[in-house]
């Protein structure tokens, strides 16, 4: 289990991650949250409390909100792993069902109906809508490029790379972590901290792969490994439902969102976790009856918390 606190979203909702994107960039240091969830409009407005931090009421600026008022390239990624962040669920999904111990896609999970069946075990109520967001969620941040029967996803055809997003990424863990008040230790590296909340399983990568990544200086990380396509360029990364896909076989193969994707549902509540970190700054929200979440053991989880210094509740 990841320590990222133990909020949820509603995984069954889809949330346009190019759109976020272009949301988020109009969010201003210093906005109530009431002014945030006006930027993000109706379809994402139950986010302004997950994917922006606040000091005093205000808004915070964060590596996060940089890269997408800069349309930068990790824009996309760095919108994925903020959702990670923001649903312990999400995150044990990832780490436990999609990703090896090294933190590499097992290409036989990364199937509609392969997780939907995995979502069983885990997952109270329907998982289908779960399943196909996620493995979604893979392909719109630029992870991988999958495979696809009709409009269902059936596996990857190619894995990009993620190796230039690495420095923002580590960038914007760290920022979270220690605003939320998860890291007691001022010792404490970024990159360890993000390694400690195993992000390098989150955009595919093994710790040693991510680690790399991380030493490189930011300017020289995209010349070291070819980048993922740039947000500023339409014909390489569609920003908007109903664009068209590229043609090149080099770039993101665009895959059409099953209907039952843009159905609307409430948001989850905020559970609890045996050994959970203390989650800052959460509004408790009515449960969702719908789901429930199986949680990994004790030792699991305590041998992740000890991996960073937590502040305990």
């Amino acid at each position: 289990m990841s320590p990222v606190g133990h909020g949820e979203l509603s995984l069954t909702k889809f949330y346009s991650l190019p759109h976020l994107v272009a949301e988020l960039a109009a969010v201003r240091p210093g906005m109530s949250e009431t002014q945030v969830q006006a930027k993000l409009g109706r379809s994402h407005k139950e986010l302004a409390d997950d994917l922006v931090l606040y000091s005093n009421g205000q808004a915070v600026d964060d590596p996060l909100l940089a890269a997408c008022r800069a349309q930068s390239s990790d824009a996309l990624i760095l919108v994925w792993v903020a959702l990670v962040l923001a649903d312990h669920r999400l995150a044990t999904v990832v780490e436990q069902l999609l990703t090896d111990r090294n933190g590499k896609l097992v290409s036989a999970t990364f199937d509609a109906d392969q997780l939907e069946r995995s979502l069983r075990n885990v997952l109270q109520g329907t998982t289908r809508k779960t399943a196909t967001n996620i493995l979604s969620y893979y392909r719109d941040s630029g992870i991988v490029s999958p495979l696809k029967r009709g409009a269902t996803i059936v596996g990857v055809a190619r894995e990009l790379t993620t190796t230039s997003a690495v420095p923002s990424v580590v960038a914007y863990v760290a920022f979270r972590m220690r605003h939320l008040g998860f890291v007691s230790s001022q010792r404490a590296t970024d990159i360890d901290i993000a390694l400690g909340a195993r992000a390098n399983a989150w955009i595919n990568l093994t710790p040693a792969q991510f680690r790399g990544a991380g030493a490189i200086p930011q300017g020289q990380a995209s010349q070291s490994a070819p980048a993922t396509p740039s947000l500023t360029q339409p014909s390489q990364r569609r920003l908007l439902p109903g664009g068209q896909a590229p043609a090149s076989g080099n770039l993101v193969e665009e895959v059409a969102v099953e209907a039952h994707n843009v159905e609307r549902f409430h948001v989850s509540a905020i559970f609890s976790i045996r050994h959970a970190t203390t989650f800052s700054r959460r509004r408790a929200r009515r449960p969702d009856s719908r789901f429930g979440w199986q949680l990994g053991s004790s030792r699991t989880i305590d041998g992740l918390l000890r991996l960073l210094p937590i502040r305990r509740c």
